[in-house]
Parts: C-alpha cells; sequence; structure tokens
C-alpha cells in the first residue's frame, strides 16, 4: 500500500484506537466542521486521482487549502475517538457530503 494511502487510512485507525482512551476533547483541537470538510476533500481528490490514491503534493495541498495540519486531524480524531456516538456522526456526515457535494453541515 502507498504511504499516501496509509495516511488517509490513519484517521479512522485512529479513531478506533482512541476508543481506549479517554475523551480529552477541548477547544485545542480543530472544530468538527472543519475536520468533516477536510476529510471529505481529501478523500474527494483521492477518489478523482489514478488509481484512487492521492500523492503528498496532492494531500499536502488539500491540507492546505483547509488551513489543517495531519496532527490537527489526528488530535480531533484521537480527542473525540471515544465518543462513539459523536464519531458515527461525523463518519455518517462525510458519507452525505461524499454522496451528496451540495448536503449541508449538520450540528
Amino acid at each position: 500500500m502507498r504511504p499516501v494511502a496509509r495516511c488517509l487510512l490513519a484517521v479512522p485507525l485512529v479513531v478506533c484506537m482512541s476508543c481506549s482512551r479517554g475523551n480529552v476533547a477541548s477547544e485545542e483541537t480543530i472544530d468538527r466542521e472543519t475536520f468533516v470538510a477536510t476529510y471529505v476533500d481529501l478523500r474527494r481528490a483521492a477518489l478523482s486521482s489514478p488509481g484512487q490514491t492521492l500523492s503528498y503534493a496532492d494531500r499536502e495541498r488539500v491540507l492546505r487549502q483547509n488551513a489543517v495540519s495531519e496532527g490537527e486531524l489526528i488530535a480531533f480524531a484521537d480527542a473525540w475517538g471515544r465518543d462513539a456516538r459523536y464519531m458515527t456522526r461525523v463518519w455518517e456526515e462525510v458519507g452525505a457530503r461524499l454522496a451528496n457535494p451540495n448536503a449541508a453541515p449538520v450540528e
């Protein structure tokens, strides 16, 4: 598996691993909308790339456009990972936006 593909898979994996840690969600993490929008943009970019894999340069471009670092995405997943209901809603929103680009953000 290519390194970039591993990075895209890392966020859901971190969420699962975070379930064993305490919920340390705070105002120090990016907000939900930023996480969802960035993850959707990363998935769309990967899906439209040859072989449906994202190059390092493209991943960095998407992160830069969203003013987010990989570490911030992981910190969000780590902070909220134990709250299964919350993260289920986050992933449902990601799926809804991927299926319907005009979907309004869910609060």
